[in-house]
C-alpha cells in the first residue's frame, strides 16, 4: 500500500507540468492577428503629369483588407463597421479637404477585399499643388477610422 501511495505522488508534478504546458498553449497559441489595411492606390488625376485633365478635382484610391496572417491565425469572420476615410492635403490635418463613408461589410477567414472609392476635394490649393509635383513631390494624408 505504502509504495502505491508513494508512485501517485511522483506523478502529480507531471501532471501540473503538463497541464501547465497545455494551458500556455490554448492561452498564446490561439492569439489571432488583426485585420491588415492598406492603400494600394492612389490617384489624383488633377496632378497627373500626363494627362490635360486638369479640371478633374477628386481622389481615386484602393483600400485593401486584409485578413491573413503568413504563419499565425486570423479571426474566423471579421465584421467591419461602417469606415470613414479622411483625406488631408500636405501637413495640415486641421482642414481635411475630402472624406468618404465605406458601408460595413464581413470578410471571411483568409480573404482579401478591396474597396476602390472616389473622393471629391475641397479646398485643395490645385495651383500649388502643381507646382509642388513639377518640383518633385507633394503630399497626401488619410486617415482610416474603422472597427472591428
Amino acid at each position: 500500500m505504502a509504495n502505491s501511495s508513494r508512485g501517485s505522488h511522483l506523478h502529480v508534478p507531471g501532471f501540473i507540468f503538463n497541464l501547465s504546458l497545455a494551458i500556455f498553449f490554448l492561452c498564446f497559441g490561439l492569439v489571432c492577428s488583426d485585420p491588415v489595411l492598406s492603400i494600394e492606390e492612389f490617384y489624383v488625376p488633377a496632378l497627373d503629369k500626363t494627362s490635360n485633365d486638369t479640371e478633374n478635382t477628386t481622389i481615386f484610391f484602393d483600400i485593401k483588407f486584409n485578413n491573413r496572417d503568413d504563419g499565425g491565425e486570423s479571426y474566423p469572420r471579421t465584421y467591419y463597421d461602417t469606415l470613414n476615410v479622411t483625406i488631408y492635403y500636405a501637413q495640415n490635418l486641421n482642414v481635411p479637404v475630402g472624406n468618404v463613408t465605406i458601408p460595413g461589410f464581413r470578410q471571411g477567414r483568409g480573404r482579401t477585399t478591396y474597396r476602390k472609392e472616389t473622393v471629391r476635394t475641397v479646398g485643395v490649393p490645385w495651383e500649388s499643388a502643381r507646382t509642388e509635383v513639377s518640383n518633385g513631390t507633394t503630399m497626401f494624408q488619410s486617415t482610416i477610422k474603422v472597427a472591428w
